[in-house]
């Protein structure tokens, strides 16, 4: 700094005999250099103060190292060391089994349990290794705290979630019992329903009172009497009464006449012509299509004889949609 000082002056002293121009565009430049020149001095002075923290650092380092190694020994001599090792040791035993009897159903808990229990084995393993290290036990020890810390926060959000875990079981419970006192009502509901059908299907069976049967002569004039005699039958008539129904759909029926012969038998005119009823199915005698519109009607059917009917007990029966509504029956001579 000195030289460049004189260097400096001696600059100056020639500037004296320079020309008026030249000497502005020198003091423009003796400026930047006198700028240049202080921030070179301040540059220089913090890297003094630098260089004397570093090395006061330094100094500060190599005493607590030196504390730290005189008190490492202090305690390996007293016995301390060893007394604070086994300490940690059942520390890290004791945290091992706690961690190992946390139980949750969560697989994102069970993972961060795992990677703790894995953390607490390096621990006892460096516990072992530096054993008769009081520094190395003391932070070995702190790291087991920290690790004791997160377990009882483990503790603490396990417990909610089994807590919430039994509420919501307790709502499920009650769930399903509320939905399996709803699914009986239901069929209790459908039980009564089928019932109800059931009564209204038999209720809506047409019924035929004052059902009489027997056989029929005809005369060479025409007319129709009655007759007991097997021979001289040329028809078997049914009468009856279609009594009222209100809760019978209304409309086209088949009412179908069954003379069962006393051989057991059907009176048909064609053996092939059948219909089913709920009984099964069967051969018919005569089929008649009426107009049922809920009220009472009277109503008389005639089955034509083309056999010689044996003599004996007849029974005619009335069928309507697949239902007995009448049976009566007569005998012939």
């Amino acid at each position: 700094m000195l030289k460049a000082f004189i260097k400096f002056a001696a600059y100056m002293s020639t500037m004296e005999n320079q020309p008026q121009q030249k000497k502005s565009k020198d003091a423009i430049y003796i400026t930047i250099i006198l700028l240049l020149l202080g921030g070179a001095g301040v540059l220089f002075v913090q890297l003094n103060q630098t260089k004397n923290n570093l090395k006061q650092c330094s100094e500060n380092f190599d005493v607590l190292q030196k504390e730290k190694d005189e008190m490492a020994k202090m305690f390996s001599e007293n016995g301390m060391a060893d007394m604070m090792g086994a300490d940690l040791k059942e520390s890290l035993a004791n945290l091992m089994d706690d961690y190992q009897n946390l139980e949750t159903s969560n697989s994102g808990m069970k993972d961060s349990i795992a990677k703790q229990i894995h953390k607490i084995d390096s621990l006892q393993q460096l516990a072992e290794k530096n054993k008769g290290n009081a520094y190395m036990i003391y932070k070995l020890k702190k790291e087991t705290e920290t690790l004791r810390s997160i377990m009882k926060g483990y503790v603490h959000t396990i417990d909610s979630l089994n807590t919430l875990n039994i509420a919501l079981r307790k709502d499920l419970s009650e769930t399903k019992d509320n939905l399996s006192k709803v699914e009986t009502e239901r069929d209790n509901v459908k039980e009564k329903n089928k019932d109800l059908e059931g009564k209204v299907a038999k209720g809506s069976i047409l019924q035929a009172s004052n059902l009489s049967a027997g056989a029929i002569h005809l005369r060479s004039s025409g007319k129709q009497v009655e007759t007991t005699r097997a021979g001289r039958a040329d028809m078997v008539k049914a009468c009856c009464t279609i009594m009222d129904n209100a809760i019978a759909k209304s409309g086209s029926k088949q009412i179908y006449m069954v003379v069962t012969m006393p051989d057991a038998t059907i009176l048909t005119q064609d053996p092939n012509a059948t219909f089913k009823w709920e009984g099964g199915e069967s051969q018919y005698s005569l089929v008649r299509e009426i107009d049922y519109q809920n009220a009472a009607m009277d109503l008389c059917l005639y089955a034509e004889v083309k056999v010689d009917l044996p003599k004996g007990v007849y029974v005619v029966e009335l069928f309507c949609e697949k239902a007995k509504i009448g049976k009566t029956t007569f005998t012939l001579k």
